[in-house]
């Protein structure tokens, strides 16, 4: 019951007539550029940053050796930098602010090198960043770690896998990066990255807006929305989500009735297959290599419906994972891991009952 009200007290929020909101105008809180004004959704405007597929080169220059002493996921502290990066007229100088963020691979056993968010103050007309206000960039973790390096082609891979489904996806960009310690320019490593698409213009993209609302029901989202991120979730093996904690999953409300949910966040599926992912151990699997529904209970009708967007794009998905020249075979042990979810699917009576083991959760 309380995770209704809390849900619906946002809801009721996010319906209210302009004018009653008016009455008590509030700010909103921008802490690292990903601040909205309550509202309408401004008219989305295609971004030309992930507008391609092509390799982004650029260059972060910031102060390294304190920033990866930042290991606080509820208050991380900003430092300055510059991103330099080819414009229209040449190399142009963006000024930023560079924040840690992430919480299992902020952990400094995990990763040396943490994962970043890049918040531009100004600058970035003329450049492939024109318009961006703060942008996740998923890094190498460890320096010298050719593995760790893979894991973050890996991931990308998936993201673009996830945009082969559906629309309700976050778009990506992978980067070569040159990260040089400020003060000191012989501190030079050069890794593979990649940047994920700004909530904010995600929410956007799709017709909306983030919908911060713990506490969400399987019924609180389109009955579509629900399959839809439950079956992808099999698709990539992934266990490491939940709607109700806002866990890897994002709410997009576009209308009083409609509200979508958007994951990310997939380096722990058996599809990405890091050495470090491990189940939960409350959780019914030993590997990620076992697939486990999370999602709601489904009809035959319903599991077909959301089996349908990959058996129409199964060849496409089944060349993502030999798009890029990863070592070690990983491409054809991706593709295996694929054709087990078309086997699963196949039958979707069969499919539907399996969903329907037990008690049908209300959420996860």
């Amino acid at each position: 019951m309380m995770r209704r009200l809390v849900l619906a007290a946002c809801l009721l929020a996010l319906a209210a007539p302009a004018a009653a909101q008016e009455k008590k105008p509030k700010k909103a809180k921008k802490q690292d550029g990903q601040g909205q004004q309550a509202g309408p959704p401004k008219p989305y405007a295609p971004s030309a940053l992930f507008a391609s597929d092509s390799v982004l080169h650029f260059t972060l220059v910031t102060d390294f050796r304190a920033l990866a002493g930042q290991r606080d996921t509820l208050r991380p502290k900003g430092y300055a930098g510059t991103v330099r990066v080819g414009g229209g007229d040449g190399e142009k100088a963006v000024p930023v602010q560079v924040y840690t963020r992430g919480h299992f691979r902020l952990r400094p056993d995990r990763c040396s090198f943490p994962p970043l968010r890049v918040v531009f103050d100004k600058g970035t007309r003329g450049t492939p960043f024109d318009d961006q206000k703060a942008l996740k960039l998923v890094t190498h973790c460890r320096d010298g770690s050719e593995e760790h390096e893979e894991y973050v082609l890996r991931e990308y891979l998936a993201y673009r896998a996830h945009q082969v489904v559906t629309p309700a996806s976050f778009r990506t960009r992978l980067a070569r990066v040159r990260y040089v310690r400020q003060g000191d320019t012989t501190k030079v490593v050069e890794r593979w990255g990649f940047l994920i698409e700004s909530e904010r213009e995600m929410a956007r993209r799709l017709g909306g807006r983030v919908l911060e609302a713990k506490g969400a029901l399987f019924e609180n989202v389109t009955p579509d929305s629900a399959a839809s991120v439950a079956m992808w979730e099999y698709f990539l093996g992934n266990s490491d989500w939940s709607l109700s904690a806002l866990h890897n999953v994002r709410l997009v409300q576009r209308g009083p009735e409609d509200i979508v949910a958007v994951p990310y966040d997939f380096d722990f599926s058996g599809f990405v297959d890091t050495r470090y992912a491990t189940p939960d151990p409350s959780l019914p699997i030993k590997t990620v290599q076992e697939r486990l529904w999370r999602g709601p209970c489904l009809s035959p009708a319903a599991a077909a419906a959301a089996a349908a967007p990959y058996v129409a794009r199964r060849e496409a998905l089944e060349r993502v994972p030999v798009s890029l020249p990863i070592d070690g075979g990983w491409g054809e042990r991706a593709q295996r891991f694929m054709r087990r979810f078309f086997d699963d699917v196949k039958d979707p009576a069969r499919f539907a009952e399996q969903t329907r083991r037990g008690k049908c959760p209300v959420s996860n």
